[in-house]
């Protein structure tokens, strides 16, 4: 999966990297499993199957994971350019759950997730719920949490710093979803939980899959070669559940192919009865573009022509080289429906044909394995070792689903490097930043982590990664957390004679006999096919399993850790081999740890395996610069919900679509989980029923923000008519929630009023304020604004209005003059830092200290006033004063206000003042890095504030907090960068909201 695109705006000259395939597979299964509640299409009571007793417990169920559709970047193709804009079919994760009923304790839990892949920190969580609530049920050990690896679904939810960089940093509310979601699909899949059966097929799927590194796959040896058909995985396996009486519940099944989704399988959200899980198997090496890679050049001698075979290259260089899918010359979506259509198909002939009957006990195994470290013996007797993750040159020229920039090719290793200047510059990247204006996000990091980027390599990281050249040396960068994953997931599960390996890297083909490998990362087809082999000869050798056993591989699983290449492939440096973070024997470390674990799925084993310690949570560290949702407001004379655009008053048949706009609020204000942005419904009997939603894929949701000022947007809902829909009378309904300036979020309807009038004149007053005043003083007048304005509309007389509006200015004051505490500690700032002349314009640079100055204050005052830690605490009158000289350090003549030393109070409100301005302060030079620190500062704030003890202590600390922001800041020091002004008022707003929702204090 390519992780940094042409279209990115990351400021490193080496993360120019792969044009973003965006549209091409935003929705790769996009209709496959609609068809699935149909009895015509997979019957419920098929032919008879040599199915075996219902020895097993069965449970599914499924749970809406669906982030934030809109403002949000995807993640698939790592580029800025492919942030969401709406929503086509919601995300889900189905649980599979197996029991043995005669030895319930013995289960497992599949999770078939629509996302990328899976997540270290979002599996935690997971874990963390399920097990609380099922102490001794589900556990670390039993729970695999797979991606279908689609590349059109929400990103920001992994918790590494590399995956988040497209994405503005770690999204929480990703995150929170796909969790939530996720223990709901586990919590009704274990509801569900009933006597059933298990059945097993396969079938060859032709034309959906191509190997995308052909010159790869041939480094592999030409006696192991000729052993199999295809460069590629052709077959599909696929996992019956039946009830007692044969009776279809469901499906998981396994084929190779990159970028796929599944959805959700029926209608209405929560609606479905029978849950179909579509797994990606080793997809490493896999392409859904099956007519192979074209220059796309036009005007150029070579356009049209098939790419260079060895470096995917197009007269030298990879951004035109693009793959076709079979549906290329109509749309996207046509090879979406193409591919589709034939895992649908593979599906179904498996479904209602022959299959082999699951029998035999239940078990699962789960270790840790910290790769950057881990030393084994080749079967030859050599001891080798892994290395600490790297990315390679050929990283950065792409795959032919998404190609690199600047003259990265494939296929680029240490014999043969493509280009000296690279090797100059890449322990430098901070002077190509400069260069690369346009890609801000890393620029905004390199100023923010001084060291953030990664260190040159050692010696010996050199040579453990040979013949990998080294462009991002990921495993030592820990700033500002950890860049890539050191420590993953090895984790297999056994029902019966089917056996899964969870992997954390991609591999490819799974073709029988089953057991199930579960990828940290995406395998190569070879890599998968040996992996497969090894463990299933160990099952054999071993006694474990006899000669049925069936070995599966299932990932993107657990952990992210990007690919797995043979040797031979790895030599060659193409986008794989160089994406294979942990060196030449990361394969043959993962064969080792799996085979050494095969003993512990014997039917009487017992135990666990010994394990690395678990990875470190990075959640905890991360940081974010995606700006929450300001307001949302409707044009003058509109409400929320109201029709924009109207449908055509002819008549519609099918295959019309139709199109309907609303007056819309920003969807990240609700996620709608479990529920819905827009229904079709249909007059039945002088009633409207519901039909469609947006977990159909006859129907998209699409936001469009038409004023960031006014807080204006619109929402377009399209419904395209299938065949066989009744004929009647349709209704569009938009469902939303808008986020007023002032007060909660309100859900609203295309067919209710929505509180609240808002327009140009508040709107401008507002914008004004943001450069004379702080967040409350903008609040308060906004407030008695819109109750102005509200008055009139309601047919008050004006001079009422006026009244109301001047007696809410009365209570307001500037907030630097308000409190005689700012006056004495900030007296006059802003004429301070400009004495004899304008100090900010001679001073041309910011303190070199200031930013680790407030992190350094930050992570005292947090200690400070949560207390407990013998380091004293608010209001005892000494613990203040390494903080107050920190401060006094960068504002020399303000005063300390030693008035109020010892009251709690008033000695929070001096270091938040403080602290606040310093951040203002530099926000005035570098922008985003205020923002990011104002963010910062205000997580600390609400924390340490939540773990002082209820209490007088407490409700002095919350009053400080809230004064100090309020009345001793200086907002002339802010910034006057529109978008990292809003950030930073937001954050204040943000922080001061929590403290007072705890404590009621306003002053």
């Amino acid at each position: 999966m390519p992780l940094l695109a042409y279209h990115s705006a990351l400021p490193l000259d080496f993360w120019d990297l792969l044009h973003s395939l965006v549209e091409a597979m935003s929705s790769f299964f996009w209709y496959l499993t609609a068809f699935l509640a149909s009895s015509s299409l997979f019957p419920l009571n098929s032919a008879p199957i040599n199915v075996a007793s219902a020895q097993y417990l069965l449970g599914l169920g499924t749970g809406d994971i669906t982030g934030p559709v809109v403002e949000t970047n995807m993640m698939g193709y790592a580029s800025l350019a492919q942030t969401d804009t709406g929503l086509h079919m919601r995300q889900r994760s189905r649980a599979f759950i197996v029991a043995d009923a005669s030895a319930p304790s013995n289960r497992i839990v599949f999770i078939n997730a629509d996302i990328a892949m899976g997540d270290t920190g979002v599996r935690r969580s997971i874990v963390s719920q399920l097990s609380t609530q099922f102490p001794g049920v589900y556990t670390d050990s039993n729970i695999a949490f797979v991606g279908t690896h689609q590349h059109s679904g929400v990103g920001g939810y992994l918790e590494n710093l590399l995956p988040q960089l497209t994405s503005l940093g770690y999204v929480k509310q990703t995150a929170d979803a796909i969790v939530a979601g996720t223990v709901l699909a586990v919590q009704r899949a274990h509801t569900s939980l009933a006597p059933g059966k298990l059945s097993l097929g396969n079938t060859t799927i032709l034309n959906a899959n191509i190997n995308r590194s052909p010159s790869a796959y041939l480094a592999n040896p030409a006696e192991e070669r000729a052993r199999y058909q295809f460069d590629q995985d052709k077959d599909m396996t696929l996992l019956r559940f039946d009830d007692t009486n044969g009776k279809a519940r469901g499906f998981l099944s396994f084929f190779a192919v990159h970028g796929t989704t599944s959805v959700e399988p029926d209608a209405l959200p929560g609606a479905a009865t029978f849950v179909a899980g579509f797994t990606q198997s080793n997809v490493g090496d896999t392409s859904p573009n099956t007519l192979g890679a074209f220059c796309e050049s036009p005007g150029q001698s070579f356009d049209g022509m098939a790419c260079d075979f060895n470096h995917s290259t197009c007269g030298g260089t990879v951004e035109d080289c693009h793959g076709r899918g079979p549906g290329f010359r109509i749309s996207d979506f046509e090879s979406n429906t193409i591919i589709g259509t034939a895992q649908f198909q593979g599906a179904q002939t498996i479904m209602n044909g022959p299959l082999a009957p699951v029998s035999g006990t239940v078990k699962s195994v789960h270790t840790y394995m910290d790769m950057a470290t881990h030393s084994f013996q080749l079967p030859n007797g050599t001891t080798v070792s892994t290395c600490p993750a790297a990315m390679g040159f050929s990283f950065a020229g792409g795959t032919t689903d998404g190609p690199g920039s600047f003259d990265f090719i494939q296929g680029d290793n240490s014999s043969m490097s493509q280009n000296p200047f690279w090797e100059l510059v890449k322990g430098k990247v901070h002077v190509t930043f400069l260069l690369a204006s346009w890609l801000a996000i890393l620029t905004y990091m390199v100023y923010i982590f001084p060291g953030a980027i990664t260190p040159l390599p050692s010696a010996a990281q050199v040579a453990c990664q040979f013949p990998k050249p080294i462009l991002l040396n990921t495993g030592f960068a820990h700033t500002p957390y950890e860049w890539a994953p050191s420590t993953v997931d090895i984790q297999m599960f056994r029902i019966g004679n089917f056996v899964m390996l969870i992997m954390p890297g991609k591999l490819t083909d799974s073709t029988p006999p089953i057991f199930l490998i579960y990828p940290i990362g995406e395998l190569t087809t070879m890599s998968g096919r040996r992996i497969r082999e090894a463990i299933r000869a160990k099952l054999i050798s071993t006694g474990v399993l006899g000669s049925n056993a069936y070995v599966v591989v299932a990932g993107p699983a657990n952990t992210y850790a990007h690919y797995v290449a043979t040797r031979e492939e790895y030599s060659v440096q193409r986008y794989e081999g160089a994406s294979t973070i942990f060196g030449q024997f990361t394969l043959e470390s993962y064969i080792d740890k799996y085979s050494s674990l095969v003993s512990f799925l014997a039917d009487n084993a017992s135990g666990a395996p010994a394990s690395d310690p678990a990875p470190v949570d990075q959640t905890s560290k991360a940081i974010s610069l995606q700006t929450g949702v300001v307001f949302d407001a409707p044009p003058i004379g509109k409400k929320f919900g109201a029709v924009l655009a109207d449908v055509e008053t002819t008549t519609y048949h099918a295959g019309d679509t139709v199109t309907v706009q609303f007056v819309g609020a920003n969807p990240r204000n609700n996620l709608r989980l479990e529920g819905t942005f827009l229904t079709v419904d249909q007059l039945i009997s002088g009633q409207f029923k519901t039909v469609r939603s947006d977990s159909h894929p006859s129907t998209r949701y699409q936001w469009s923000r038409t004023s960031t000022i006014l807080g204006t947007s619109t929402v377009t809902i399209t419904w395209t008519i299938e065949a066989g829909t009744p004929a009647g009378t349709y209704r569009i309904a938009y469902f939303g929630d808008s986020k007023p300036l002032i007060g909660s979020i309100s859900a609203f309807s295309g067919h209710l009023q929505l509180y609240g009038w808002i327009d140009w004149r508040t709107v401008a007053f507002n914008f004004f304020l943001l450069d004379t005043v702080l967040l409350e003083i903008h609040a308060r007048i906004s407030f008695a604004i819109v109750l102005f304005v509200h008055s009139r509309r309601s047919g008050h007389t004006q001079p009422r209005g006026t009244h109301v509006f001047a007696q809410r200015l009365s209570h307001i004051k500037h907030p630097v003059l308000h409190d005689p505490t700012a006056l004495t500690m900030f007296r006059n700032l802003a004429t301070q830092l400009t004495a004899g002349g304008n100090d900010a314009d001679a001073k041309k640079v910011m303190s070199p200290s200031l930013r680790s100055d407030i992190y350094g204050a930050i992570d005292q005052v947090k200690t400070w006033l949560a207390g407990g830690r013998g380091g004293g605490q608010a209001g005892d009158g000494v613990s203040y004063g390494p903080m107050l000289a920190t401060i006094q350090k960068h504002f020399p003549q303000s005063k300390m206000g030693l008035e109020y030393i010892g009251h709690a109070d008033h000695e929070v409100s001096i270091i938040v003042g403080g602290v606040t301005n310093m951040i203002l302060e530099m926000s005035k030079w570098e922008s985003m890095a205020g923002g990011m620190a104002m963010r910062t500062w205000v997580e600390a704030l609400v924390d340490a504030h939540g773990k002082v003890k209820a209490g007088p202590t407490k409700e002095a600390i919350a009053r400080g907090i809230t004064r100090g922001i309020n009345q001793n800041t200086d907002v002339t020091l802010m910034t006057r960068e529109f978008t990292a002004k809003i950030q930073i008022i937001s954050a204040l707003k943000t922080g001061k909201h929590c403290i007072f929702a705890t404590t009621g204090a306003l002053n």
